[in-house]
């Protein structure tokens, strides 16, 4: 946020400082730095994705990389997703989530991992495919399947019925601002019908996304209309 805001020598000691703190010598966060924090630390791939973008915006190069380089040992060699770090609880093995997914495919693309890029195309398009008819939006994938039976503590972020209000409704926006900059780069057109296919949900979903003052689960969402406004002005 701050490179982006025109502060670059504060972004730049933001990032040398997490750089020094909080990231090991693999890339990885050090251990312990969520703990008790379970909503964050099962999405630590995404965040980690983050923090690779926001290093490779202030030239931190060599610290983008190394992180970068670690989120890519984690990816699904097959299917193409991110991990979800899920803790206790009646949870399945091999759990990806579109949040990390999205965000580690994005922060390929900007750091030119391209091999990762095209896994995460795949893995969205068969997420996409697998979902039922409706508004129901499920978030993960074990494998090329859908997971269906959550543990219900887990449940409010794994399916997410876009007819309601208050919900995390940010996944298919994510989805869709990946797929956008991947149409550009990769010049795969059909990427952005991709994208389009996701944001329907958000399209035909409850105006609570928009109207509700309490909810900013929706903060995606304009983010990818913006990224596909750029790679499809027409």
């Amino acid at each position: 946020g701050l490179a982006v805001a025109g502060q670059p020598a504060a972004a730049s000691a933001v990032v040398d400082w997490a750089a020094t703190n909080r990231i090991g010598d693999n890339g990885d966060y050090l251990p312990g730095y969520m703990d008790g924090q379970s909503y964050i630390s099962q999405y630590a791939n995404y965040w980690l994705g983050t923090f690779v973008v926001s290093a490779w915006m202030v030239g931190n190069y060599e610290v983008a990389l190394r992180s970068m380089k670690y989120l890519a040992s984690q990816q699904d060699p097959i299917h193409g997703g991110l991990p979800t770090r899920l803790d206790k609880g009646n949870h399945p093995a091999g759990v990806c989530d579109v949040l990390s997914t999205a965000q580690v495919g994005l922060s390929a693309l900007i750091t030119g991992q391209l091999d990762v890029a095209d896994k995460v195309y795949i893995w969205l398009d068969t997420l996409l495919k697998a979902q039922p008819a409706g508004l129901s939006f499920h978030m993960f994938l074990q494998g090329t399947d859908l997971w269906r039976d959550p543990d219900p503590a887990f449940a409010w972020a794994a399916i997410v019925p876009f007819d309601q209000p208050r919900q995390a409704f940010y996944g298919p926006g994510m989805a869709a601002v990946f797929l956008a900059r991947y149409a550009h780069i990769r010049q795969r057109p059909e990427a952005l019908e991709l994208a389009r296919g996701f944001l329907r949900y958000n399209v035909e979903g409850t105006q609570d996304q928009f109207s509700d003052l309490e909810s900013v689960q929706a903060c995606k969402f304009g983010w990818a209309i913006g990224a596909m406004q750029q790679a499809d002005p027409a």
